[in-house]
C-alpha cells in the first residue's frame, strides 16, 4: 500500500504530490497519511484547500480548451509531467513495434547528445497530426511517454 499527500499549489503545474512511502497494510498507509496531513501548515488566507480528485487529468483537460479548441500539446505535457511526478506508479503497457528501429511504437532516433549517446524522441499522432512530445537517452523512457499519451488519447475519445 502506498500513501501520497497532495501539496499546495506549485504554479502552472497545479498541485503536486509527496510520496509518503510503501506500507504493509491500508491501515498503516492511512495512519501515515493522517500524520502527514496534520503536520501540514494550514492554507494561507484566501488559498483554496487541497482537493483530491479521482481523475486529476480532468482539470487539465478543462483548462486546455482554448477559444473553442483544445491545446493538445499542453495536455500531452501535463500528462507526462504528472506521470513523472508520481514516479511512474501506474503500470502501463509499452507499445512494441517490429517496424520501429527502437522496438517501440512512436519512438525514433533523434541524434546524439554531447557525450555521444543516442537520443530518442517520442512522436504521437492525434487527429491526423504528428506531435513531438518528448526526448530521452533511454528509449524505454520515450516508450513510457508514448504510453502515457495514448492513455490520454483514449480518455479524450471516451469523453467525446
Amino acid at each position: 500500500w502506498e500513501a501520497w499527500l497532495p501539496l499546495r499549489n506549485v504554479g502552472e503545474r497545479g498541485y503536486c504530490q509527496k510520496h509518503l512511502g510503501v506500507f504493509d497494510s491500508p491501515l498503516a498507509a492511512a495512519v501515515a497519511f493522517a500524520a502527514a496531513a496534520r503536520a501540514m501548515p494550514p492554507p494561507a488566507q484566501g488559498e483554496p484547500k487541497v482537493r483530491l480528485l479521482v481523475d486529476s487529468m480532468r482539470l487539465t483537460i478543462d483548462a486546455a480548451h482554448v477559444g473553442g479548441g483544445m491545446d493538445i500539446v499542453r495536455l500531452f505535457r501535463a500528462a507526462v509531467l504528472e506521470d513523472l511526478q508520481d514516479g511512474h506508479r501506474e503500470p502501463l503497457e509499452l507499445h512494441t513495434s517490429e517496424r520501429s528501429e527502437s522496438g517501440f511504437k512512436g519512438v525514433h532516433k533523434s541524434g546524439v547528445n554531447k557525450v555521444g549517446q543516442e537520443r530518442w524522441q517520442t512522436q504521437v499522432y492525434y487527429d491526423n497530426q504528428l506531435y513531438h512530445v518528448g526526448h530521452s537517452e533511454a528509449m524505454t523512457e520515450c516508450a513510457r511517454i508514448f504510453a502515457v499519451c495514448m492513455r490520454l488519447i483514449e480518455q479524450l475519445r471516451e469523453a467525446g
